[in-house]
């Protein structure tokens, strides 16, 4: 009987000892697996069919992607929630609202982003944008108009409307997309 109570016991703390390992994998691909990014045509930010505005708050995001691989403060009082592994940076505000939302293709050294490339879809009204994509490409896209005075960097032109898109490139490869909400 003693033997039986001793098994038990010890099946017990294998199974703790197994839940406690795998607890922390389990939060680390808890995240999504997946992420669609669409610049509408009339200048809406969606990511995953969701609309990202400056409402957008840090618990809607992280519901969306969830938890960040790390966060970032930066001196103005807004930080960044890093999503390493799909590329992502979100932007928040003092108010721990969505300012902005930065994707990285080719990176370029810039701290801001993460050094992993965007994993998932980035579309520009209906261009779809990948690590190929070169100014021509985003002066080219339709029903947006972008405007690009340096070979480094293209503007969505329309700079009234509540969300501005940026497109930057180093020797003509597209490094980094930026969409500042406001």
């Amino acid at each position: 009987m003693t033997n039986i109570k001793a098994m038990h016991t010890l099946k017990m703390i294998f199974f703790g000892l197994v839940g406690l390992f795998l607890m922390p994998i389990d939060f680390a691909f808890g995240q999504t697996a997946s992420i669609a990014i669409h610049y509408t045509e009339s200048a809406k930010l969606e990511v995953n069919n969701i609309a990202i505005d400056t409402k957008t708050t840090l618990k809607k995001l992280t519901d969306l992607l969830g938890q960040p691989s790390r966060v970032e403060e930066h001196v103005n009082g807004e930080s960044g929630c890093f999503y390493d592994e799909l590329g992502v940076v979100i932007f928040l505000g003092s108010n721990e609202m969505a300012s902005g939302l930065g994707v990285n293709f080719n990176w370029d050294g810039d701290k801001k982003f993460p050094e992993t490339s965007f994993t998932g879809t980035l579309k520009l009204a209906a261009t779809t944008i990948d690590t190929t994509a070169t100014s021509a490409t985003i002066a080219g896209v339709k029903y947006i108009d972008f405007v690009c005075p340096f070979p480094s960097l293209c503007a969505s032109k329309d700079k009234k409307s509540k969300v501005n898109c940026t497109v930057a490139f180093k020797d003509d490869r597209i490094t980094q997309v930026v969409f500042l909400l406001k």
